[in-house]
């Protein structure tokens, strides 16, 4: 889409092109997406470990 409609563009007297060429893959979006959604999940295991070991009226008890 960059290199067709060249929606970001740059200033043609300050650098050596007038656009920025982008190149985006699909399987560059599909590892960026597999690698967000494991670094969320395994970020979500410690907490839900942690809260698991606390019985709840130990919890209530510091409200």
């Amino acid at each position: 889409i960059q290199n067709n409609f060249k929606l970001i563009t740059v200033p043609e007297d300050v650098y050596f092109m007038d656009f920025i060429p982008i190149d985006v893959n699909a399987p560059d979006i599909l590892l960026i997406s597999v690698l967000a959604s494991l670094a969320s999940v395994f970020a979500a295991l410690w907490p839900t470990f942690r809260s698991g070991q606390i019985q709840p009226a130990d919890a209530l008890k510091y409200e």
